[in-house]
């Protein structure tokens, strides 16, 4: 069958009479995105998790999108996967039966004249040697969609986005569950505000999504030689270390224990396409019916599969990298998370392919495999527990993930002491404050700092860290309210005197400090001149020679005496704390320390040793 015919027979257009009413939050969505459209917002983003609807949000949104002009009346959808591109032009169609919705993607070429959505392929149009963009005029379209937009900061959507013009009367939409890239890139540039938003939580205690429960199984794979790559474990190294006989005989014997005989449909994430023949097989042997879906598996071939995985005529489907967006099959009642990952986005992105309603199903069940990473850093191994809150150690059997939260919740009360790893300790004393006493200090990386990026970063407690780059500057990144923003601070002098200039805010946006790291070096790369970058790195030189006296005399003016010799690049460091604060953060963690001896002190019936 050719493929045109196979897709225009799997994704043909349903009847109105098959409609649902939209929900409540999808009705708010829209009114909210016209209302703020109608006030000049016309780069909007939308955060709906997975599972809620955001197709059928777009597909009932753009009819009652105003025509900025009378020819500009046709919609472009961009998406970067088939399964997105055929699931966006079925729920279009589904919801405006008298529409013509195409698709553009390889070698189908539509007359994009005679239709008014247009669903595209990003890579298609977007591709340095296509001249597909050239079919599209930009005074014909009202909307540009764009469906999981934390991609939209690529290349490909930038080239899109640059042909329509980024200040026409164009609106620009987008919508994902994470509106944030691996990569700490922001969208700001694209988008002006995030008009809508609802969580996965609020969603499962509304009842629009299922129930999750949790079960972990520990296993004793050591995944602590295995190195990153773009903030997540390196493929092929994670897939030597996890795809061994003994761990996938325990993701085949969690799945006999905890799913095989109430869970009707099972999908299994794997880290390659070996590992995920691996796993098919292993069920396979064992007599269960499973298949798999990569990369590699032929269109026709993946339809069919998906097809008959949907129809629950396979149990168990196993996948690498395949499934993490834009497949809707409600009836997933069990997840096996054997795809260890540090990313929080992927790591939502797997469990949420099984949290749509469906009859008769209760809940989902999430097998997660817990292995062995006890590397140095922030960001460690994502698991369930973690991404709650909780101790990654903790074994979790058959739990409610809204229970979950309420002990996440119950630990807050719970008092943290966090202690500075130190990688060189100078010995300085606060003059100013008695009770501050010597200090052992960090002043140049931290093992994190080291592992995360070459240049000298140093940190101003948990919410801040500085880059000082001679004249180019100081990049400084903050973190407000769970997200970390950077701006570039910079500073001459002439005749004796210093000129401050205006803080210059930058493009980026990241949910931790290493994504944020990550991001403030692409940036830099791309802005500073071969020598500037030489003078950021922790490696440069010029770092070991002795402190100048022009240092020693700004540490002595923030009343820092140090008792020993400092290099230049110590000075440097220790300087760039104290201008963002960091005097401010050893007297905190100073009074907590003696609180804490006086607590102890009171605490006589304690029983300290058994």
């Amino acid at each position: 069958m050719p493929l045109s015919r196979f897709l225009t027979h799997w994704f043909r257009p349903m009847s109105t009479a098959a409609m649902p009413a939209l929900r409540i939050y999808q009705r708010e969505c829209i009114d909210t995105c016209l209302s703020d459209l109608a006030k000049g917002h016309r780069k909007q983003i939308v955060s709906l998790p997975v599972g809620s609807g955001k197709t059928v949000v777009m597909s009932n949104l753009i009819a009652r999108i105003p025509n900025p002009t009378p020819a500009a009346s046709k919609t472009l959808i961009l998406a970067h996967r088939t399964e997105l591109l055929d699931q966006a032009q079925t729920q279009i169609q589904r919801y405006n039966p008298t529409w013509r919705v195409v698709v553009d993607q390889g070698k189908r070429k539509p007359d994009i004249d005679d239709a008014d959505v247009v669903v595209a392929s990003v890579q298609t149009l977007g591709r340095k040697d296509s001249n597909r963009l050239d079919r599209y005029d930009p005074s014909q379209f009202k909307t540009i969609m764009i469906d999981e937009v934390h991609h939209a900061a690529a290349s490909t959507y930038i080239t899109v986005l640059n042909h329509f013009g980024t200040n026409s009367d164009i609106f620009v939409w987008g919508c994902s569950a994470t509106v944030r890239r691996h990569d700490g890139i922001a969208l700001d540039g694209i988008f002006d505000k995030i008009v809508y938003h609802m969580d996965m939580l609020q969603m499962i205690d509304k009842e629009w999504l299922c129930p999750i429960k949790v079960t972990t199984v520990q296993t004793s794979i050591d995944l602590s030689k295995v190195g990153t790559s773009y903030d997540d474990f390196q493929q092929a190294q994670l897939a030597r270390a996890v795809n061994v006989d003994h761990r996938n005989k325990i993701v085949l014997e969690s799945w006999k224990k905890f799913a095989q005989h109430d869970r009707a449909c099972t999908l299994v994430f794997a880290v390659d396409m070996k590992h995920t023949l691996t796993l098919c097989n292993l069920f396979r042997s064992h007599g269960i019916p499973a298949d798999y879906v990569t990369s590699k598996t032929p269109a026709l071939t993946r339809f069919e599969t998906l097809r008959r995985f949907r129809d629950g005529e396979i149990p168990v489907l196993v996948n690498c990298g395949i499934l993490t967006e834009g497949t809707d099959v409600p009836r997933i009642d069990c997840i096996l998370m054997a795809r260890p990952t540090k990313s929080t986005v992927l790591f939502q992105q797997m469990f949420g392919r099984g949290v749509r309603l469906w009859p008769k199903k209760k809940d989902c069940l999430v097998i997660d495999f817990v292995d062995n990473f006890s590397k140095s850093g922030r960001e460690g191994l994502v698991t369930f527990p973690t991404l709650m809150g909780l101790d990654h150690n903790e074994l979790v059997r058959d739990e409610n993930v809204m229970d979950m939260e309420r002990r996440a919740v119950a630990q807050t009360n719970i008092e943290h002491v966090v202690t500075d790893k130190i990688s060189q300790d100078i010995r300085i004393k606060i003059t100013e404050y008695d009770d501050l006493n010597e200090f052992m200090i960090e002043t140049s990386a931290s093992p994190e700092l080291h592992s995360l990026s070459p240049n000298s970063w140093v940190t101003v407690g948990e919410e801040k860290c500085a880059l000082s780059i001679g004249t180019f500057g100081t990049l400084t990144l903050q973190a407000k309210d769970g997200v970390w923003n950077a701006k570039l601070t910079r500073e001459s002098t002439r005749g004796g005197k210093k000129r401050f200039f205006r803080p210059q805010i930058l493009p980026l946006t990241a949910d931790t400090r290493s994504l944020a790291i990550r991001a403030a070096d692409t940036w830099l790369n791309q802005n500073a001149s071969r020598q500037q970058l030489h003078m950021a790195r922790r490696t440069a030189s010029f770092r070991n020679q002795p402190a100048t006296a022009a240092q020693l005399s700004a540490l002595k003016r923030y009343k820092v005496e140090p008792k020993q010799e400092l290099t230049k690049g110590h000075a440097m460091d220790l300087i760039s704390r104290l201008k963002l604060g960091q005097r401010k953060v050893w007297q905190k963690e100073r009074q907590k320390l003696v609180e804490k001896q006086k607590k102890k002190a009171r605490a006589v019936l304690t029983r300290t040793s058994v």
